[in-house]
């Protein structure tokens, strides 16, 4: 029995004491080529990169501020993010890669499919997201040209076989939601929302709104539609339509919008129906 202690503590101390040579010895510039060739493998259409690379034990790797480009566009920046292979998926042609971190201020975490077998290659992004600070995403800003805040709590998948058929689904949560407005509505600058619940789908550059429920201050409603998806972001055809239950920051400007005892009968139980059209840069508004 002594001897089984022993040869266990030995295998044991082996064991720690390979782990701590590989964290603290660990090669990081050499890897990180290794690690940017096979992402290049598996996520052609994206650029990713990263200024730090260190081992995790048992069997997963940490990145240090990642970037993820496309057509030199940057999509995503993360502070932080830790990978590591599901052990069981590495005897299978699909490969499944779990991650976690820390972006926006917030957390995301989520798993990485990729078959490797097909020659589309197609990747299943499954994202979970929460507490992203909206402020701090400057692609959204960039691609919307206009401040947006608030926070965000979402579930998505991203399914891309690297041709047409690429497509995302999601559902998310939004608090405290600001919205510049370029024009400004009955003399609003710009919205704000104290929740927004919204189900979507982007299919072939078309982004259809199944689902929208706001809640704020200003206003509430719902909406649903389609946005024709453009270069640049700003140029995407806007066709919403829903309805809206103003609140008293709005009512007395929406009064003199509408002639007569319309207003009256606009209201009713089913509230204002409205359409939002025109572009993302110049959104224009209809209450018929």
């Amino acid at each position: 029995m002594k001897k089984l202690r022993t040869t266990i503590y030995y295998i044991a101390y082996t064991l720690v004491a390979t782990g701590c040579f590989l964290y603290f010895l660990f090669p990081s510039e050499a890897f990180k080529g290794v690690v940017s060739g096979y992402l290049l493998k598996m996520l052609p259409n994206y650029q990713v990169q990263f200024d730090r690379l260190q081992p995790v034990l048992p069997m997963g790797l940490r990145l240090e501020m990642v970037s993820v480009s496309q057509n030199d566009n940057r999509l995503v920046k993360i502070d932080r993010l830790n990978v590591a292979p599901r052990i069981v998926s590495l005897l299978s042609p699909r490969k499944t890669i779990n991650y976690h971190g820390k972006a926006y201020q917030g957390f995301l975490k989520g798993r990485m499919d990729v078959n490797a077998s097909d020659k589309s290659k197609q990747t299943d992004v499954f994202i979970k997201l929460a507490d992203i600070q909206l402020s701090d995403i400057t692609y959204l800003q960039e691609r919307f040209g206009r401040k947006i805040s608030g926070f965000l709590n979402a579930d998505m998948n991203l399914i891309d076989n690297n041709g047409p058929k690429r497509s995302l689904k999601g559902r998310l949560d939004l608090a405290d939601v600001r919205v510049e407005l370029s024009n400004p509505i009955i003399n609003i600058q710009e919205v704000v929302l104290n929740l927004v619940e919204a189900e979507f789908n982007v299919n072939k550059k078309v982004f259809s709104l199944k689902r929208l429920e706001a809640m704020g201050g200003q206003v509430e409603g719902s909406l649903t539609g389609t946005v024709m998806i453009r270069k640049p972001m700003s140029k995407s055809r806007i066709n919403l339509r829903g309805s809206i239950f103003p609140q008293e920051v709005l009512l007395a400007g929406i009064k003199d919008l509408l002639p007569g005892n319309l207003f009256k009968q606009s209201m009713g139980d089913k509230g204002i129906p409205i359409r939002i059209y025109g572009t993302i840069e110049n959104p224009k508004f209809s209450f018929r």
